[in-house]
This record gives C-alpha cells, structure tokens and sequence, in this order.
C-alpha cells in the first residue's frame, strides 16, 4: 500500500477525534485538539480527504439492527479483507503493542485483537479484530489496557465522558448494553442501559459512543 503523504499517528488521532465531534464530546475534542496543537479546520481538511481511510470492499455486508432487549453482540460483524486495512494500521501506526483474544463478545469469540497505544488515550487501546479466517471485523474501537486498573461503576453517576468505554459499562453489574439503531455518523452509536441513580433507582439511559468511548450519557 503507497504510504499516504503526512499521515501519521497525530493524524490519524485527527480522524478518530473528527468521529467524536458530537454533543456531548466537543468540549473534549477542542482540548484534544489543542493538546496535539491542531484546530477543527484542520481536523475536517483530513477527514475531507476519503483516500486517508482506504476503501475496501467489505464481505458480509448484512448489517443487522439489534431489537429492545436483543444482545448487540449476538450478530456477525461485517468484515473486510484482512491485509488491506492491517497494511493500513500498521504503516500509520506500526506494529500492534500487544495481541489478546476475544472470549467475551458473541459472534467473535475466538478473534485475534490487535492493540495499538494512541497519546490522546494512554489508559486505552485502539484495538482491531481478526478472524480466524483471516478477515478483520467491523469492530474498531477504545478499551482499556489489561495493566490499567478496571473502573468502579456502581452507579450512572460514575460514568465520564472521554475516559468511560462502552466494554466498561458491559462489564459493570449493571451491564450489558442495547444498540438503539441510532448511530449519527462512522464510527459513532448510541447505546441503551439500565443503571441505577445515586439513590440506586434502576433507570433506562442512553449512551453515545465514538469508537466505544463515552462521549454523552442522558435519560432514554
């Protein structure tokens, strides 16, 4: 794959945070953004730029929407063919720091997970899932690093924007979550839960999420 000119792990940073710029997340995006001494013009300029993300023709291509109560992990992922987007990763970011296997999530038990550090998370990983048969799932997001100490979520009150994970909150005793269907833009979704309030009444909330992190939380 011919390397993309000016792209790097800051850039790519760029694209993630673009997939963020959602309420609930802007305050977050614009100290991200002033952290890797960027600004939303820029930002925009390479996720304007469709060539930075190859465009691969994906197998699988039923995506299913999750009905109230349904596990959102009880369906097969889309996949795409597997060298074209590690190639990708890996020319942008390097090699993965580590590799783990899925025995958590339906439908991908068995994956080869692939973890990359980002500066912008150092509690978390971006993380990347390959199947056995060579194809890489759908399934980009954050989660926390195995030598990170687990989050205490005994309430909704102890979710945080930009450091809770959507795999936090399916951990949690008052896990799993449901997919909505109403995800607003890629790599975005919002999620459906019960948890209970600080005087510990169970509630329905949503969640919206940006590569599985926690960008708004709010009563559904």
């Amino acid at each position: 794959m011919e390397m993309i000119e000016g792209f790097g792990i800051r850039e790519f940073q760029l694209w993630v945070l673009l997939c963020m710029d959602f309420p609930g997340g802007v305050e977050h995006v614009s100290a991200a953004l002033e952290t890797l001494g960027s600004s939303r013009e820029e930002m925009r300029a390479w996720g304007d730029r469709e060539q930075a993300i190859p465009q691969v023709p994906v197998e699988n291509l039923t995506i299913t929407i999750h009905a109230a109560g349904e596990s959102p992990t009880s369906h097969p992922m889309p996949t795409v063919p597997c060298s074209w987007l590690l190639e990708f990763y890996t020319s942008v970011l390097g090699d993965p720091v580590c590799e783990g296997l899925e025995r958590r999530r339906k439908g991908m038990l068995g994956h080869r997970l692939l973890r990359w550090s980002l500066p912008l998370w150092p509690e978390l990983w971006f993380e990347v899932a390959v199947g056995a048969d060579g194809l890489l799932a759908s399934s980009t997001r954050l989660v926390r690093r195995d030598d990170m100490p687990a989050v205490m979520l005994r309430d909704v009150t102890d979710l945080r924007s930009w450091s809770t994970t959507l795999d936090d909150i399916d951990r949690c005793a008052f896990g799993p979550t449901v997919d909505s269907g109403d995800n607003f833009g890629p790599g975005n979704k919002t999620m459906l839960f019960t948890a209970p309030d600080r005087r510990g009444r169970y509630r329905e909330y949503y969640g919206r999420f940006g590569y599985d992190l926690l960008l708004e939380v709010g009563r559904a």
